[in-house]
């Protein structure tokens, strides 16, 4: 079997092939026999091969708008050299600009079948009201989806959303984003005071402006409590302003991007994620492995696994004092707080259980008879 992954988001190479995205890559190539992925980058990159008979394709695009053209070129070059009736799995990385390059490769390799991945969801009014751009990208989805030979959504969440909107549940896999169980040792906690973390880019969709509002809800009703947030992006600034404007800034620390998050989240009472919609979650994630119970709003793993007053409490999207009510009641109930903690330590899957789920993924797209692709 040969794969080609058509991804994006990944301007800068050097990001896309740093040692962890390396490594799970080359992990990805022991399910195929040979497998290329074509990135969507600025130019002056050079094609890289990897182990496991990866090879990754830089675009070399001047403008996020040549770079689907440029992917397509690279892709009809690598389909030229695949044998007839060899089994081929074209796989992109979103429904949006990915899919449609991948859509057109399949047209012109009948043989191929054609996979959509989605990790965000693409049906949440947040996502298509954000931008004109994201409006567009879900006609785009609304098309490539029924097209598509096989799906991969990363929740049930995004699953639901297909089903009900008449895409076969058959060709639908869900398979989570992978990420690495933190290795940490909680530090004994303040009673005195709730350590509350956000680890988040600094974006509008991350709604990072309402966790810092609702935990200003947490100080107003008398609660005592420190927010750390971990990243960086463009809303840093006015998140600042943010700060100031509601007079926390002596209980408010930005510590920018950090590669090693473990020993925020072992200082952390709990993890706050209030995005405005998420395809999984994955510092939610990250937080339930490590034992660490969430206050998230109920968009992504909300519901599937994070589970209100089980091992996290579950607000409204964009109710700021909803999420200052959480966290006030995790800051005067010591033994709720306990409780969701333990009941927050999931089982780690295995890497190689997860290598196989998403190998099964793919051998079953083959197995589909093909969709229409017009």
């Amino acid at each position: 079997m040969t794969v080609l992954t058509i991804g994006s988001g990944h301007r800068d190479f050097r990001d896309f092939l740093n040692p962890k995205s390396r490594a799970r890559i080359a992990a990805y190539g022991t399910l195929a026999d040979r497998s290329y992925i074509i990135a969507f980058t600025r130019p002056g990159f050079k094609t890289q091969t990897l182990e496991n008979n990866v090879v990754v394709f830089p675009t070399n695009s001047r403008s996020r708008w040549l770079a689907p053209m440029h992917a397509m070129r690279l892709g009809k070059k690598v389909l030229a050299g695949i044998l007839a009736g060899e089994p081929v799995v074209i796989s992109a990385q979103d429904p949006f600009e990915s899919g449609v390059v991948a859509w057109l490769l399949r047209c012109r390799f009948p043989q191929a079948r054609l996979q959509l991945q989605v990790h965000t969801d693409i049906f949440s009014p947040y996502f298509w009201r954000e931008r004109w751009e994201n409006l567009f990208r879900v006609w785009l989805a609304k098309f490539l989806l029924p097209r598509a030979d096989c799906i991969r959504a990363v929740s049930q969440r995004i699953c639901r959303s297909f089903v009900s909107r008449g895409i076969d549940s058959g060709k639908i896999t869900v398979l989570p984003v992978w990420s690495s169980p933190l290795d940490i040792s909680p530090i004994a906690r303040d009673k005195e005071n709730l350590r509350v973390l956000v680890v988040s880019r600094l974006e509008r969709e991350k709604g990072v402006g309402d966790s810092i509002i609702g935990f200003s809800d947490l100080i107003q009703r008398g609660g005592k409590g420190h927010l750390t947030i971990v990243g960086d992006g463009g809303q840093r600034n006015k998140l600042g302003v943010l700060v100031e404007k509601l007079g926390v800034e002596k209980s408010v620390t930005f510590s920018g991007w950090q590669q090693d998050v473990a020993p925020y989240y072992a200082a952390a009472d709990v993890l706050l994620s209030t995005a405005l919609y998420e395809g999984w979650g994955l510092a939610a994630w990250d937080a339930l492995q490590a034992g660490v119970p969430v206050v998230m709003t109920d968009v992504g793993l909300a519901g599937e696994v994070a589970l209100h007053n089980v091992n996290g409490l579950i607000v409204p999207v964009g109710d700021t004092e909803q999420i200052g009510s959480a966290l006030f009641r995790l800051s005067r109930d010591s033994q709720l707080l306990t409780r969701l903690g333990e009941s927050s330590q999931l089982m780690r899957p295995a890497y190689s259980d997860y290598l196989d789920r998403y190998g099964i993924a793919l051998r079953s797209c083959l197995h589909r008879s093909p969709e229409s692709v017009l």
